[in-house]
């Protein structure tokens, strides 16, 4: 049997222990570094999506401010337009009443009483005189009240 030589063997363990020590420290700082890396990326991938839920969220709520202008301007053309519709109504129905009052007052001023009135008026105002055998009857007949009225209905009962 041989006997180790302690010094030998004592240099080579060193040798190979020194060897051991610096692939061991290499392979912890290349597995530090990829854990720095790997961190920086997940740290980046958080940063884009927190980026993108930021401009979704942006985007979100400036839909939302256009839907609700849109919807603003919508109800604020309804209103005008209920407000130009309840002013047209409104001309209208004066419109109306007016002429209806006035029909009415036309049908009591209108009465033959007062339209035989109103041509014994005008003939006292005429300034025209006129001579011959074809006067108008109009100048020398009496007109009845009651034949005026039957002349005003007869128009209005027939439709």
């Amino acid at each position: 049997m041989k006997l180790w030589n302690k010094k030998k063997h004592s240099k080579f363990v060193d040798l190979n222990h020194e060897k051991k020590i610096i692939i061991i420290h290499r392979y912890m700082i290349t597995t530090a570094h990829q854990q720095v890396v790997e961190k920086e990326a997940e740290t980046d991938r958080r940063r884009a999506v927190i980026e993108a839920e930021k401009l979704a969220q942006v985007a979100k709520i400036q839909y939302e401010q256009k839907i609700l202008g849109k919807e603003s301007e919508k109800r604020i053309a309804e209103i005008e337009a209920e407000m130009h519709l309840a002013r047209e109504r409104s001309l209208a129905d004066a419109n109306k009443y007016k002429s209806d009052t006035e029909a009415e007052s036309n049908k009591i001023k209108l009465s033959p009483e007062y339209l035989q009135y109103s041509m014994y008026q005008a003939l006292a105002q005429n300034t025209k005189v006129y001579f011959g055998n074809s006067i108008p009857n109009i100048f020398t007949t009496d007109i009845k009240l009651d034949d005026l009225s039957k002349k005003r209905k007869e128009p209005q009962t027939t439709q």
